[in-house]
């Protein structure tokens, strides 16, 4: 295990942090001052952090989007647990700025005393939902053979994140990243300032287990339909470099 470990290049985990500390950052910003613009915000600063990191570590920013890569195959068991660990370092660091500078608090939770009549249920359903559409696109974008050297896959996924914000901001918070739940939950139940005690939302620590779940099972199935829908593809790459032929729609 020591041996994989010192194999996991510094640069990788160094990229992730701070791909990770500008997105929950941003994030932060955005939510303690109440941004109208939020969602443009935040996919602008995913799309740029994409593009500044994609090349070095794949660009994660997000452990389901980690998971979705590692049962797509295309990351190993101990670099997925070390990319997941600097995620939440690094999200708990972005909270810990934000709150030294606003001196308020945060965290995601359902819309509970809203017109939703299932808070809970709809916030963990729409979560799997979008995480699952933002890991299929991560997953055909970034990490297909065919797809090699595009210059649109941060465009795409900074897209998806703000299109979700704009369609779920306000039944779950749109995580569709645990990074960005946890780090405001652990910041929440250390300093324990509520953003505005609205009655509207339960704003704690307590529902940071529903975006871990949700976001963890769209992630797994969306490798899982990623697998499923591209193995005729796999299986002609597979064919033709046994028979020699260059195949330039390679999904290995």
């Amino acid at each position: 295990m020591l041996k994989q470990i010192s194999r996991i290049p510094s640069s990788h985990l160094i990229i992730e942090f701070m791909g990770t500390f500008f997105l929950v950052f941003t994030v932060s910003c955005n939510v303690l001052e109440g941004n109208s613009f939020a969602a443009i915000s935040i996919g602008a600063i995913l799309m740029c952090s994409i593009f500044m990191g994609g090349y070095i570590s794949g660009a994660h920013y997000n452990p389901a989007v980690t998971v979705a890569v590692l049962v797509r195959g295309k990351i190993g068991k101990i670099e997925a647990v070390f990319y997941i660990l600097i995620q939440l370092l690094a999200s708990f660091g972005a909270c810990l700025a934000s709150y030294f500078i606003f001196d308020r608090t945060f965290a995601l939770a359902p819309p509970f005393n809203s017109i939703y009549p299932r808070p809970a249920l709809s916030a963990a359903w729409c979560e799997a939902v979008y995480t699952f559409l933002l890991c299929s696109v991560v997953l055909h974008t970034a990490t297909t053979k065919s797809q090699e050297g595009n210059y649109f896959f941060g465009l795409a996924i900074g897209f998806t994140v703000l299109s979700s914000a704009i369609a779920i901001g306000p039944l779950s918070g749109c995580a569709i990243n645990p990074a960005v739940a946890t780090g405001p939950a652990i910041v929440q139940a250390i300093f324990g300032k509520d953003i505005a005690n609205s009655p509207s939302r339960r704003a704690n620590a307590e529902w940071v287990w529903l975006y871990w779940v949700a976001d963890m099972i769209g992630a797994i199935l969306a490798a899982f339909a990623f697998n499923f829908a591209t193995k005729d593809k796999e299986q002609e790459s597979k064919t033709a470099a046994m028979a020699g032929v260059d195949d330039d729609d390679g999904y290995d």
